[in-house]
């Protein structure tokens, strides 16, 4: 069982039964209930990220018009 102690905020495991009533008792400890793991956001979507500019059109040959 977990507790929280109330002043440092320190998280304490209890691991046997005397300890366990001690901390019920002790006005310095707070048990401590886990909370179920919630599921990851989703991924966002690929369109809303922004393109870094291409570097490749910038080394790319301009086309030169004769006229």
């Amino acid at each position: 069982m977990l507790f929280r102690n109330l002043k440092s905020g320190n998280i304490v495991a209890a691991t046997d039964e005397t300890s366990i009533e001690l901390m019920q008792r002790s006005a310095i400890y707070e048990a401590v209930e886990i909370a179920p793991a919630v599921a990851p956001a989703p991924a966002k979507a690929e369109g809303k990220h922004r393109k870094k500019p291409a570097e490749a059109e910038t080394d790319a040959p301009a086309e030169v018009q004769e006229g």
